[in-house]
C-alpha cells in the first residue's frame, strides 16, 4: 500500500513549485501594433496632428509585414520585444493627462500609412478623422463667404488627399487571453489544488 504521507508531501512540494513558477518567469512586455481604421486626408493635415507619414513603399520588409499581419489579423498584431520594425517607435509612456481643450484623436508615435494602390490590399473600416477647425474658420466663412480662391485651393487639397491606415505601435503588457497568462493562470490554479490535496491527505486520520 502506498503511504499517504509520502503522497501529501509529494502533492505539497509540487503544489509550492506550481505556484512560485509564475514569480519566476513573470509576463514580458509585447510590441504591438494597433490598425485604428482607414482615413482619407491630406498630407499637411496628418503631419499637423503630429502624425508621422510613411508611405507603403518606403517601409521596410519588417514594417511591411507586421503591417500587413496586423490588417489581416483583426487590425492588431503582436510580436515579442526584439521583432518589432525600425519604421516604428516603440516606448512605454505613462498614462497621460489630455488637456480639456484638446481634440487630437491620436496618441503620441501615431504613423500615417499611404495605402498602396492595389485592389486586393487588405482593407479595414473608414473613419472619418476628427480635427479642430482652423481658428477663426467659421467667422471667416460667415463674413466674406466662399471666395474663388478658397474653392481653387479646397479643389487642390481634395486631389492632394491619400487613404491612409493609421498605425499605433506601443510597448505594452500581453492582454489576460495570451497563452503566457493562461499558463501562469492554469500553473497557479493547479498549484492550488495540489497543495490542498496534499494537506487533506496529511490532516486525513
Amino acid at each position: 500500500m502506498i503511504d499517504r504521507s509520502r503522497i501529501s508531501a509529494a502533492l505539497l512540494v509540487v503544489g509550492a513549485v506550481l505556484l512560485i513558477a509564475p514569480a519566476l518567469a513573470p509576463v514580458q512586455p509585447v510590441l504591438s501594433h494597433e490598425v485604428g481604421g482607414t482615413i482619407t486626408a491630406e498630407r499637411s493635415d496628418l503631419r499637423n496632428e503630429d502624425i508621422a507619414v510613411i508611405t507603403y513603399e518606403n517601409l521596410s520588409d519588417r514594417g511591411k509585414e507586421l503591417y500587413e499581419r496586423a490588417l489581416r489579423n483583426g487590425e492588431s498584431y503582436r510580436v515579442p520585444v526584439g521583432e518589432g520594425a525600425s519604421d516604428f517607435q516603440y516606448r512605454l509612456e505613462p498614462d497621460a493627462q489630455p488637456d480639456d481643450d484638446s481634440t487630437r484623436p491620436y496618441g503620441p508615435r501615431t504613423v500615417a500609412i499611404e495605402r498602396p494602390d492595389d485592389p486586393d490590399f487588405p482593407v479595414v473600416e473608414e473613419r472619418i478623422p476628427e480635427r479642430r477647425p482652423p481658428e477663426g474658420a467659421q467667422r471667416e466663412t460667415g463674413a466674406t463667404g466662399d471666395s474663388a480662391g478658397s474653392s481653387e485651393q479646397r479643389a487642390q487639397g481634395e486631389r492632394e488627399r491619400q487613404r491612409y491606415n493609421i498605425v499605433q505601435p506601443r510597448l505594452t503588457q500581453p492582454p489576460l487571453t495570451d497563452s503566457g497568462n493562461l499558463l501562469r493562470f492554469v500553473s497557479v490554479l493547479a498549484g492550488v489544488v495540489a497543495v490542498g490535496g496534499g494537506g487533506y491527505l496529511r490532516s486525513k486520520p
